[in-house]
């Protein structure tokens, strides 16, 4: 399946949607591979283990401080999802379903 629904989304258990990503990536042979791709303009860097699935802003501004490189916009674990998509911030990130889309479908570059 090369994506998943707003209902598969809200009901998928943790342990079945990180099983779902690593099916993915493993079908695209970059399961456990750290992968700096640009999507929607912005940098990320993504990364899917049998563990987890992540992915990482990185911090577009020069100059910034060491140790504030980026932040989590999506998380997967066996137990979690954690998702910043519309968060109170104002920063509209792709969450779980976006990426998951976003990686089956090719709708991204790698950096």
């Amino acid at each position: 399946m090369d994506n998943i629904s707003e209902h598969e989304e809200h009901i998928l258990r943790p342990d079945h949607l990180l099983e779902r990503f690593v099916d993915l990536f493993r079908g695209h042979d970059m399961l456990d591979r750290i992968l700096r791709v640009s999507h929607r303009n912005r940098t990320y860097r993504i990364y899917c283990g049998e563990d987890r699935f992540f992915a990482y802003r990185l911090n577009p501004n020069p100059g910034i401080p060491p140790g504030i490189p980026g932040w989590i916009t999506c998380l997967v674990t066996q137990e979690a999802v954690v998702d910043s998509s519309g968060d109170a911030f104002g920063q509209e990130e792709p969450g779980v379903k976006e990426w998951f889309t976003c990686i089956a479908a090719g709708d991204y570059h790698h950096i």
